[in-house]
């Protein structure tokens, strides 16, 4: 199989973000789109809309439906197809396929080289790569007819993964409608809320880049938790982002106790996760932050939901601060209002919950068999064996 760089077979066209301090340019009925809206392999919406003027006034482009669209900064190795006309933000790159390559087959290649991506993605805190690195990518040269061949083999198996995720989805939206049901408060409620902070016995921020340096980290050592290693309330280590077991000695106060719960305070809001037994040990890292539950008051798994919940996500955001990335720390948190439950109707909504629990056990079984098939059709595809 012959291999030619992807900058020879692609138009790389970039984005820009109209002045945030001018509300002429955002509101508007043009989506527009930045990392945030990387929630799967397909953008169907945008969190943002700008205006025509916001377009003409900014270094954004129009992408046409249809493109691959894949970021440079906080989530390298990502891609996706828009099924709108979108414009775009600067962390994002719309790439434009050349006679002679099939728009999924390079779509394809795309996701089968993420990690070849991320290895090469530099910066401390918010990792990206440079344009060079993009247009450097190997993609092979095949025959028009095998691109299609390959592209609806891995299109088929894609589409049964992401068919477990959107039954996933929709067994979380009912998840949250139950909650929204029993903890919701009305306008008279006031009285029955609390502080956020007032759930926990501890609060604290992720090691200060000044305490963490490029030398520190090692393959393979005490895993470091951001919040790209938080993903649907689960940790995901990733081997490479790890430090020495001295260099975690030195960091001891941000090790993870078992029953805590991660937050992100950096980018998208409201992703945590609760630290169970075997994950006890890693490090929180700068862009995340340790909540220490005070377990008369809360279960870990219950604050960690309430957490996650659409109104709190949005009190989350109304207290972050940031401009092109929200980000949060630990006295935002006072600013933050929710419901006070205690333990015994907290008990009352498990058990609500227990029979979704099990069919999303179910699915997500089944999505990681879904998940192999399509990383084994991957890998194969694109070392010519499929």
């Amino acid at each position: 199989m012959n291999f030619v760089e992807l900058g020879k077979v692609v138009e790389i066209k970039g984005g820009g973000t109209p002045d945030k301090s001018n509300p002429n340019y955002w509101g508007g009925s043009i989506p527009w789109a930045s990392v945030k809206d990387f929630k799967s392999t397909v953008i169907e919406n945008t969190i943002d809309m700008i205006t025509e003027d916001g377009v003409k006034n900014s270094a954004t482009n129009i992408i046409p439906a249809g493109s691959i669209i894949v970021p440079t900064r906080m989530a390298v190795g990502k891609a996706a197809i828009n099924k709108i006309d979108m414009a775009i933000n600067q962390d994002l790159k719309a790439l434009f396929p050349s006679a002679g390559i099939d728009t999924r087959f390079l779509f394809h290649c795309l996701l089968a080289n993420s990690e070849v991506l991320e290895r090469q993605a530099s910066g401390a805190t918010v990792k990206g790569i440079k344009l060079d690195v993009l247009r450097a990518l190997q993609v092979p040269v095949i025959s028009m007819k095998e691109q299609k061949r390959i592209a609806a083999i891995l299109d088929q198996a894609d589409a049964l993964r992401q068919s477990r995720r959107l039954a996933i989805t929709r067994l979380n939206d009912l998840s949250q409608s139950i909650f929204y049901e029993m903890f919701h408060p009305g306008a008279d409620d006031a009285d029955n809320e609390i502080q956020l902070s007032d759930y926990f016995s501890e609060i604290k921020m992720g090691p200060f880049g000044s305490l963490l340096h490029k030398a520190d980290y090692i393959e393979n050592g005490i895993p470091l938790i951001n919040p790209t290693h938080i993903i649907d309330g689960e940790i995901i280590p990733d081997p490479s982002f790890s430090i020495s077991p001295a260099k975690a000695k030195e960091l001891h106060k941000y090790l993870l106790k078992e029953g805590d719960i991660i937050l992100g305070r950096r980018g998208d809001m409201g992703r945590c996760a609760v630290v169970d037994g075997k994950m006890e040990g890693f490090l929180c890292g700068t862009g995340s932050m340790i909540l220490r539950p005070d377990k008369s008051k809360v279960d870990p798994y219950f604050a960690a939901d309430l957490i996650r919940s659409k109104k709190v996500i949005k009190e989350i955001e109304a207290v972050a601060s940031g401009v092109t990335m929200l980000n949060l720390n630990s006295k935002s948190l006072n600013r933050v209002f929710v419901p006070k439950v205690d333990r015994a109707k907290q008990k009352e909504y498990f058990q609500k919950i227990n029979s979704l629990q099990a069919k999303k056990s179910y699915m997500q079984e089944s999505l990681e068999k879904f998940e192999r098939l399509f990383l084994s059709l991957q890998q194969r595809a694109f070392r010519g064996e499929l």
